[in-house]
């Protein structure tokens, strides 16, 4: 039974005084002393021990329907896991599991290594700020901050040691927190926090490359380092340093796959692009060189593996969420963002040639085209009611992370195309995703493509923090 506790007898002026009363009869000797007028002491029918049960179980309800924004997290104080716990587990449940194939291997080396180390504490702060990015907590985000300076302080310590320095532990660390920076800091202005973990994990990769790349776990984690050095320039417009392209051609010897062979290709689109925009450009090589790397993108896109082919869904009823009538399946989500990851290059290198060399702007224009509704035809597979069983309303936590790939995508397409039925489409579309996903990222790039559509693809892609979200 719950009630008030025990009553007590004591006057007024001693239980606002927190004195002990004596109980005299007429006044009691506090007052007296204190020359205060003693109002006496409770009635019997005072002293009852109330049932409160009912009323605090009505107070516990109250509070259970107050109407709280859809998808936000709680952090009251009723029992329930902490929230690092929580993060933990999302992550690896669905960012590791489910959506990303970069961390294969995190899996294996976070069950050997301690549970108060540099990883565990990598992985705290990656999956905190991973769920405040999706929930925009500023709260949880603190809690982000701290586990982070935690994971730099163990990096630390690690990396003092020449048998942990060279570690796939280590290396492994800094690629979460170089990933926690993307989240956390998407000004990509301030280049030193963009490149200062991707510069530390090739010095580690270079390291230690001799003798140690025939090692599945760390040709993987070298190629991961390798992909977010080369987006990193892209994002910054420098040039991808040499030491890559020395890493690249180790890696070619084990690396076998259509997003290899992508990666690959970036390294030369982000050098044309750090050129295109430096002084005294020649518009001729630019226009040549964009024409080159055009060929090579369309050919990698005709020759990927036939069942990366979407299938083609028709629509028979006008939708809103569809830009024409139909609509593409691929075989998965992973297979879809390369896809559109190769799209987009291809736009930029159209761009380049239509800005370029006047002479074929217009097959350029064509190209554009057909590639932005090609993006356009992979988004409604994502967000439309009954496309595939796990759609809902509001989305699911996948479903709002695999969302968050496909809004630089339609943004190049925007961005790159002069359809206007395309650009509104695009914009409605986001604002549906910002409307039943509840992503603030969509409504930052909505905001972006309506107040200033001239903002550049690799500008977007690094304030939204799509960067973080690749699979």
């Amino acid at each position: 039974m719950v009630n008030k506790g025990r009553p007590s007898r004591d006057c007024t002026p001693c239980k606002r005084r927190k004195l002990r009363c004596d109980l005299q009869v007429g006044s009691c000797g506090q007052c007296l002393r204190a020359k205060l007028m003693c109002y006496g002491y409770r009635q019997d029918n005072e002293l009852i021990i109330y049932d409160e049960t009912g009323k605090t179980a009505r107070k516990v309800l109250a509070r259970h329907h107050q109407p709280h924004p859809p998808h936000s997290p709680q952090l009251g104080n009723s029992p329930q896991l902490a929230w690092d716990v929580r993060a933990r587990h999302t992550f690896f449940s669905l960012y590791v599991e489910r959506l990303s194939q970069n961390c294969t291997h995190l899996g294996s080396l976070y069950a050997r290594a301690s549970t108060i180390g540099q990883l565990a504490s990598s992985v705290d702060a990656l999956s905190l700020a991973l769920v405040a990015f999706q929930f925009d907590s500023l709260e949880l985000m603190r809690l982000a901050n701290s586990r982070y300076v935690g994971a730099i302080r163990g990096v630390g310590q690690a990396l003092r040691n020449v048998q942990t320095a060279v570690s796939d532990e280590t290396l492994q660390s800094v690629m979460l927190l170089d990933l926690y920076e993307k989240i956390t800091n998407r000004n990509s202005k301030n280049s030193y926090s963009w490149m200062s973990h991707a510069q530390g994990a090739l010095s580690l990769v270079i390291k230690r490359e001799d003798g140690n790349i025939t090692s599945p776990q760390f040709g993987q984690l070298a190629s991961r380092v390798l992909s977010t050095f080369t987006i990193s320039c892209g994002v910054l417009a420098v040039p991808v340093p040499e030491q890559l392209f020395a890493l690249r051609k180790s890696l070619d010897r084990i690396m076998v796959s259509s997003k290899w062979n992508f990666v690959t290709l970036l390294m030369d689109t982000v050098n044309l692009r750090a050129d295109s925009l430096s002084a005294g450009a020649n518009a001729n090589e630019i226009a040549n060189r964009a024409k080159k790397l055009e060929r090579t993108l369309s050919n990698l896109e005709e020759n990927l593996p036939e069942h990366w082919r979407p299938k083609r869904i028709c629509v028979s009823e006008r939708n809103e969420r569809t830009l024409g009538s139909y609509y593409d399946i691929y075989s998965s989500h992973y297979i879809t963002q390369v896809c559109n990851a190769i799209r987009i290059q291809r736009l930029e290198m159209n761009v380049l040639i239509r800005s370029y060399d006047p002479a074929s702007a217009e097959g350029a224009e064509e190209t554009i085209s057909h590639i932005s509704n090609q993006i356009c035809a992979s988004a409604p597979y994502f967000i439309l009611p009954g496309a595939r069983p796990e759609n809902k309303e509001p989305f699911s936590s996948l479903q709002r992370l695999q969302c968050v790939n496909l809004l630089v995508a339609l943004y190049a397409a925007a961005y790159s195309s002069s359809d206007t039925k395309l650009k509104e489409w695009i914009t409605g579309t986001m604002e549906y995703i910002v409307e039943k996903g509840h992503l603030k990222v969509a409504k930052n790039i909505a905001d972006i493509l309506r107040d200033n559509p001239d903002t550049d693809i690799w500008t977007v892609y690094a304030r939204t923090g799509c960067y973080a979200i690749a699979a």
